[in-house]
């Protein structure tokens, strides 16, 4: 089983903001998307200097769309946040109306997503916020891989299996029991840069016959 340590972390995380239109006819446009290894993308030239999210969100898991509002921006406004690697997916939906009045300015919940109305030529910014370690700068992506082994015996139920060893791409590492004390069980120490987490056993006894599952994830998936 091979998997190696993975250098990816600017290439994993995204934010993309898509916007839905009813009339005059329905569409759908990508208005912007970000990950930490490039730079904001616009896909319209119009909204190029006029629509943006902080350049800090990946910092501190702002992702809010800022908008200085024009008639056609009325819609329904998604934020979706991806983690490739881990297969993580968040959506929030806002639906922006454009009115003409102050008096009309509000924000609302209409049982399915939040609808904001607000005045022609003013900022609005549309809330997408994720402070969970995982969108966020400061985690070491290429250390949070994890490997562990079980034990289950004869009989005994997947839930009842014995933890036999964890390993972090970290450095950290958790034994249990005694056999890794006494050497008879060992995965090599450069498990990760090898990508190989292959258990070896010694002195094989009657006790060590049943299933070993090796699981391979992130600390934070």
């Amino acid at each position: 089983m091979v998997w190696m340590r993975d250098r990816l972390k600017d290439r994993q995380r995204v934010v993309h903001w898509d916007l839905v239109r009813s009339s005059p006819e329905y569409s759908v446009e990508r208005v912007l998307d970000m990950s930490p290894g490039a730079h904001l993308r616009v896909y319209n030239g119009f909204n190029k200097g006029r629509v943006s999210v902080p350049s800090s969100a990946f910092n501190d898991g702002n992702f809010s769309l800022i908008i200085n509002v024009v008639s056609t921006d009325r819609g329904v406004y998604t934020c979706n946040l991806h983690h490739h690697y881990c297969q993580i997916h968040q959506s929030v939906q806002i639906q922006l109306n454009v009115t003409k009045s102050a008096r009309k300015e509000k924000r609302y919940w209409d049982g399915e997503k939040t609808v904001f109305v607000v005045l022609l030529g003013s900022s609005i910014v549309l809330p997408c916020v994720n402070r969970r370690p995982l969108w966020r700068e400061g985690l070491q992506e290429d250390q949070q891989q994890v490997a562990h082994w079980d034990f289950q015996p004869p009989g005994v139920r997947p839930d009842k299996a014995d933890r036999l060893v964890d390993l972090y791409a970290s450095g950290e590492r958790r034994d249990y029991g005694p056999l890794f004390a006494q050497s008879k069980m060992s995965v090599t120490e450069d498990a990760f840069t090898l990508g190989d987490f292959s258990l070896s056993i010694s002195d094989l006894k009657p006790v060590n016959k049943g299933l070993y599952i090796c699981h391979l994830h992130h600390h934070y998936c």
